[in-house]
């Protein structure tokens, strides 16, 4: 599917000297015709990957935010409206994955009614949904492109950050700041699988995408986690889609690592998140409530304290680099030191719009 900007909605935009048309994360042709003053953010990880792409100012050109951006991360839109509180009264996205089956074609119109030059999408999100012919197709008729990001199931390549910050670097006219982003992720991943060359990739790692509550299995599929392919053996790997899982899979599993994802998208409750206070109390008693499952108690894992709780949203954009340095650094200090760590914290805070300061991870005591 193509997208391509025309000229209907807006009379007052500046036309470019060419077209810049640049592929999207997802593969998509976007044509630009005019410059980019409006944008349109509509998921909190779009928000997190427009504002490192635009660098100082971004805020000034924004003209709708998600809605979703307090239950995905509290502590970081507090930070986010507390530091920009002009971008807390600009209208709201509808949360995209619980919206979009009901009447896609409403969340468009509503987008659309802030008349943007730019629509920023988070292509994990909609890669999932179907049926968006008509979605997409109202954004065509309006002249207005529309961008997918990329990095959920495509991290940790040579190859996702171009897509995602070049290209918008292209249609922003931001080459050289979106540039300087690709060269750094593509360094950092460097370093680490240089780091991993020699690194035994049997251990056998559990991720679990939490569900409503802790005492039941959420999501145990093989979703795509580049983190843990890079690291190890995903036990879930090859697991259908409909399989409800138990502590009897869990056993032949025999994992050595169990990861858990925090994240108040799916818990209510947060504990870990960007400017989150670190608090390895509440964490330990988070990270109980799974322990305590029927049977958990007899798993090797747990015996030997390998179980971990990590931040469930980092993995969409650049900022998946510290998950991927994060877990190789609990499994193996060897691998990731804590220096090594921290030092990649402050060199994440130069290509960020904010600082990268929170916590991260809470591993079982």
């Amino acid at each position: 599917m193509a997208f391509s900007g025309g000229s209907s909605h807006n009379d007052d935009r500046t036309a470019l000297d060419q077209p810049i048309t640049v592929k999207d994360a997802l593969g998509s042709d976007v044509t630009v015709k005019h410059k980019i003053d409006k944008v349109a953010l509509t998921d909190i990880s779009t928000v997190e990957f427009f504002a490192s792409c635009w660098g100082e100012g971004w805020a000034d050109h924004v003209c709708m935010m998600p809605g979703d951006i307090s239950s995905r991360d509290a502590s970081l839109g507090k930070y986010i409206y507390d530091t920009w509180p002009n971008l807390s009264k600009l209208p709201k996205c509808p949360d995209l994955f619980t919206s979009m089956g009901s009447n896609p074609n409403a969340v468009a119109e509503k987008i659309l009614d802030t008349d943007p030059d730019l629509v920023v999408l988070p292509g994990a999100t909609m890669a999932w949904l179907t049926g968006l012919e008509g979605f997409y197709k109202l954004f065509s008729d309006s002249g207005v492109p529309v961008f997918n990001t990329m990095f959920y199931t495509n991290g940790l390549t040579e190859t996702v950050a171009e897509p995602n910050y070049g290209s918008m670097g292209k249609i922003l006219q931001k080459d050289a700041r979106c540039n300087a982003i690709v060269a750094f992720h593509n360094e950092k991943l460097a370093v680490l699988k240089s780091k991993l060359a020699s690194h035994d990739k049997s251990v056998r790692i559990y991720y679990e995408i939490p569900g409503i509550t802790a005492s039941a299995y959420g999501s145990v599929i093989n979703m795509g986690v580049p983190e843990v392919d890079l690291l190890g053996t995903n036990v879930l790997s090859g697991v259908p889609v409909d399989m409800e899982y138990n502590i009897e899979k869990m056993t032949i599993a025999d994992p050595d690592w169990i990861f858990i994802v925090d994240t108040s998208y799916y818990s209510g409750d947060q504990c870990m998140g960007f400017f989150t206070k670190k608090d390895d109390s509440k964490a330990a008693s988070t990270l109980s409530q799974y322990t305590s499952r029927d049977g958990w108690s007899d798993l090797d894992a747990v015996k030997d304290k390998h179980v971990a709780l990590v931040y469930g949203e980092l993995r969409h954009s650049v900022s998946s680099l510290y998950t991927a340095y994060q877990m190789a650094n609990i499994i193996d200090k060897g691998l990731v030191s804590d220096a090594e760590l921290a030092q990649l914290e402050t060199d994440l805070g130069t290509v960020l719009p904010w600082k990268f300061s929170g916590y991260f991870g809470y591993v079982m005591a």
